[in-house]
C-alpha cells in the first residue's frame, strides 16, 4: 500500500496511543520496576532476556512465566536455567503448558495454579524487586487482574481497611 513519509511518521507518533497495551515489554505500573512482554518463541524471549540483563543492575530479576503447550519448549525454557527465581503460572487455558511439561526442562522452577490465592501474597513479596511476566499474549490479562487485585489491596491498607 503507498504511504506516504508524512502519513508514515504520523502513525508511528501515534503507535503508543492507539495500541497502548500491546504486551511488548510494558512497564506495568509506574511505582515497580514490574514489566511484561507477551514473548512465546525462542527468538522474542532471546531478545527480552537480552533486554532485561541489560537493565537488571545486578538485581536477579523474579520471572514469572505462561505459556501455551506448543511454545514450552526446550529450546525457549533453557534459557531461564541460569536464573534462580523462576515461577510458572498454570491458567486453567486447555492450551497452557502443564506443570511436568515445565518441570521436564527447569526442574527449580516454582509452579502455581493461577487460581491459586497464595501466588498474590508471594506476588506482594516482590514488589522492590525485578519483575518479569513473558511467555504468553493470553496470560497478559491474567497479569493484568493480578495488578488490579494488588492495587486494591494497597489501596485497602493505606486507608485502614481489612479486605
Amino acid at each position: 500500500l503507498p504511504v506516504s513519509e508524512t502519513e508514515f511518521i504520523a502513525g508511528i507518533e501515534s503507535l503508543e496511543c492507539r495500541y497502548r497495551h500491546h504486551a511488548h515489554f510494558e512497564k506495568l505500573s509506574p511505582d515497580l520496576e514490574w514489566y511484561y512482554d507477551g514473548a512465546h518463541n525462542p527468538e522474542a524471549m532471546e531478545s527480552l532476556i537480552e533486554q532485561v540483563e541489560f537493565m537488571r543492575n545486578r538485581r536477579d530479576p523474579v520471572w514469572i512465566l505462561s505459556m501455551m503447550k506448543d511454545k514450552a519448549v526446550a529450546e525457549l525454557l533453557e534459557n531461564f536455567l541460569p536464573y534462580t527465581n523462576v515461577y510458572y503460572i498454570e491458567t486453567g487455558s486447555e492450551r497452557c503448558a502443564k506443570r511436568n511439561q515445565i518441570l521436564s526442562i527447569l526442574p527449580n522452577t516454582r509452579v502455581f495454579s493461577s487460581e491459586n490465592p497464595e501466588f498474590l501474597k508471594l506476588l506482594d513479596g516482590f514488589k522492590s524487586k525485578l519483575v518479569i511476566f513473558a511467555g504468553s499474549f493470553y496470560f497478559y490479562s491474567e497479569v493484568k487482574k493480578w495488578m488490579a487485585s494488588l492495587k486494591s489491596s494497597d489501596q485497602a491498607k493505606n486507608t485502614g481497611l481489612r479486605r
